[in-house]
């Protein structure tokens, strides 16, 4: 969808329209306070009330998400029109929302069921942007209604399986958020990333933050693979333990190892690539690209991980890491980049999310060898 967009906008608009996803997206995961991973968790246990509280509070914190993303956005002085920038405050929170049939799926072992609901989530906002914008509407409101919408119209169609658990007696909401508090701290940690776009927009300029976006928008796909390798990492152990673990483990560093090496093959056909797919001017995001491509799938290996960590109980821990690694890096961004320049601000993310691997990595080893 942002290759679509990008072909058919400037940069400031784009630079601007990212600026916004990422408060958006940083914004739901603020106000989740940890609950919905904890309903994955809680799901995996076979525990009833702690689904249900932990369901109900998911719902009610998505909904406070809107309008602080929108007064944020406001605060920092983002300019974009009024329809598309309500429809990209909502977006976040109806994703969410799909978050929620996911892990009853997923819980259940319906892998099939969860990889047709997670392709259509990404399917269905893109057929959507095509359609808006052969039918003559603004390159802009296209892509911001078609991801508003498409989020609706497929959280409609899931939303039948949380009916029954919506009525269940529950556990009490103050325990429920005491169990979810180093999820929420580990989560909001690791979604700040998407703060990212912003500070380089900030901190250095529009076009810069635009060039970044390039970049940290063609990696997502890698955070997606990431977030779905955590649910189902969670929810394995959480009711396996170490075996489970020790599986993650492995599969973690081979993931890890594999993607870099990967796309260091592949990267002196980048800057061609991203010349052909954006135009002649996203050239110079070649290295850029590279460094946010090799950040993401190091990161993508770390979710599980952290993840099997938190099944294990060690959610402390990760909670911690998460919070340190990801303020050294955030704040080498914007004091790295702006003196530096964007290549090495970039390369400062980097370092610090392959320094949350290894530690990661080595705590879960030494978790299931006790």
């Amino acid at each position: 969808m942002l290759i679509v967009l990008a072909r058919a906008t400037d940069s400031t608009t784009l630079g601007n329209i990212t600026g916004v996803t990422g408060i958006a997206l940083f914004t739901i995961i603020f106000v989740d306070l940890g609950v919905s991973s904890l309903f994955l968790k809680k799901l995996s246990q076979q525990d009833e009330e702690g689904s249900t509280a932990s369901l109900r509070l998911a719902v009610w914190t998505s909904l406070a998400a809107p309008p602080l993303t929108f007064a944020i956005a406001v605060l920092l002085g983002i300019e974009l029109a009024l329809i598309p920038f309500l429809m990209l405050c909502l977006w976040p929170a109806l994703e969410k929302l799909i978050e929620l049939p996911l892990a009853v799926r997923i819980s259940q072992n319906s892998l099939g069921s969860a990889s047709t609901l997670t392709v259509l989530r990404r399917l269905t906002p893109l057929v959507l942007q095509v359609l808006f914008m052969q039918s003559g509407v603004g390159a802009t409101m296209a892509y911001c209604a078609a991801l508003a919408i498409g989020a609706l119209l497929v959280l409609a169609g899931h939303v039948g399986s949380l009916k029954g658990m919506w009525r269940r007696p529950r556990s009490a909401y103050g325990h429920t958020l005491h169990e979810s508090i180093h999820l929420y701290i580990s989560a909001t940690a690791s979604q700040s990333r998407e703060l990212e776009v912003p500070i380089v927009a900030f901190a250095i300029s529009p076009a810069a933050g635009a060039l970044y976006a390039v970049g940290f928008r063609l990696a997502r796909p890698m955070a997606l693979i990431g977030s779905a390798l955590a649910q189902m990492a969670l929810a394995d152990a959480a009711t396996r333990g170490a075996d489970a673990a020790r599986g993650i483990l492995r599969q973690a560093i081979a993931f890890a190892a594999s993607g870099v090496a990967l796309i260091i093959l592949f990267s002196p056909l980048l800057p061609d690539v991203l010349a052909w797919l954006l135009g002649e001017e996203y050239r110079g995001a070649a290295s850029v690209c590279i460094i946010l491509l090799a950040t993401a799938t190091i990161a993508a290996a770390t979710a599980p991980a952290s993840a099997a960590l938190q099944g294990l109980g060690h959610e402390k821990y990760v909670g911690r890491l998460a919070v340190l690694t990801q303020g050294v890096s955030l704040a080498a961004l914007a004091v790295v980049g702006a003196t530096f320049g964007l290549v090495l601000g970039a390369v400062t993310v980097l370092l610090s999310t392959v320094a949350r691997l290894l530690l990661t990595v080595a705590r879960l080893r030494s978790a299931v060898a006790t």
